[in-house]
């Protein structure tokens, strides 16, 4: 891997509370991380109502509960990930990843309480790359 040696992320520095971190756009892996993340939350909420339904369909008796457990099959699509993104969980763990690149140390809880809802927008720009849109070339008639 030595061609990834002279690659450099980019960054914006933003300012929080007085100190200013430096925010790596976020890669294709972090977006894998992300999607992991979401798998892994679900999965516990997923494991929680596994117990629900054996429990409900034991009192139930004519249900058979392997069918309603083929419901809570655990899948993230690029959908689920792009509306993850819009929670404060999922933005404050999309900031981690970004600026973990560049202070190893820090953990996501710290990253969540340094963040306020005036930094989303700034942050938001800075470790989302979008596409940039052509000008269209205007028409003379």
């Amino acid at each position: 891997m030595a061609y990834l040696e002279s690659f450099v992320r980019r960054t914006k520095e933003i300012e929080l509370g007085g100190k200013k971190f430096k925010f790596a756009t976020l890669t294709v892996r972090d977006w894998a991380k992300f999607k992991l993340y979401i798998r892994e939350q679900r999965e516990v909420d997923a494991a929680k109502r596994r117990e629900e339904i054996l429990e409900l369909a034991e009192k139930i008796q004519n249900i058979d509960p392997e069918k309603l457990l083929d419901r809570l099959q655990v899948t993230v699509t690029d959908e689920d990930a792009e509306a993850a993104i819009e929670s404060f969980d999922g933005f404050g763990y999309c900031c981690w990843l970004s600026l973990v690149h560049n202070y190893p140390d820090i953990k996501p809880d710290e990253v969540a309480d340094m963040i306020s809802i005036d930094d989303m927008g700034p942050i938001s720009e800075a470790i989302i790359s979008r596409p940039e849109q052509k000008k269209k070339p205007k028409v003379r008639r």
